[in-house]
Formats: C-alpha cells, sequence, structure tokens
C-alpha cells in the first residue's frame, strides 16, 4: 500500500492513547494514557484515498493529525466504530511485541521469524 513511499523513522506518541487488540489488527484510541509504537512515512497525499479505503474510514476508523512523543506531529488512523470498552488494551503500546508474545498465529509466526 505505502510501497515506494519513503521511511522516516521509528516514533512513539504522545501518552494520550489506547491501543487495543481487535484480532487480526490494533486499533488507536484516543484519550487513554499509553504511549504508542509506530512507523513514520512520508506519503503523497494522493495516497490519502486508497489509504482511507484501506483503513476502513469511515466505517472503523478516521485520519486525524496526532502529537508525537517528540511534539511534532503526524497523520494516524483512530478507531471510530464504536465502543471498545471490554476489548483487551495492550500495555506496551506495541503491536508487534504484543503479536509476537501471542499464542502462534500465522502472523505472530511470521513476525518471531523477523526477530
Amino acid at each position: 500500500m505505502i510501497g515506494g513511499s519513503h521511511f522516516m523513522r521509528n516514533a512513539r506518541t504522545a501518552p494520550l492513547f489506547d491501543l487495543a487488540d481487535l484480532g487480526e489488527y490494533p486499533a488507536m484510541l484516543e484519550g487513554g494514557h499509553t504511549s504508542i509504537e509506530g512507523e513514520l512515512y512520508e506519503i503523497s497525499t494522493q495516497l490519502f484515498p486508497a489509504l482511507d479505503e484501506f483503513e476502513g474510514v469511515p466505517k472503523l476508523f478516521r485520519r486525524a493529525i496526532i502529537e508525537l512523543e517528540d511534539g511534532t506531529h503526524a497523520f494516524a488512523y483512530l478507531y471510530s466504530a464504536g465502543d471498545l470498552q471490554n476489548t483487551p488494551r495492550i500495555e506496551s503500546g506495541s503491536w508487534k511485541l504484543h503479536v509476537r508474545k501471542r499464542p502462534d498465529t500465522e502472523r505472530s509466526a511470521a513476525l518471531k521469524q523477523k526477530s
């Protein structure tokens, strides 16, 4: 999806979010106290429509400008499809670490091989 886009750096959000485990993918939620781990890419604004569709905007997620821990800002996709109050949270803020620790699934096996 973002092939050809320039990887800038690894980053973490300001500690203003929660990360929920939806099974196959995570959901970043506003109003938490966790710093979420991610990657920053420089992308063309022409990719926004395709990324929005991939992320399920507006049904599942919405694109928003968020604050990073270093005070800069970036676009991210925040969950917007309803209440996740009873959904497990990822306290580390790291989806990759969380998936590696889960019982073997196809995705965790692939991530473990990359380690």
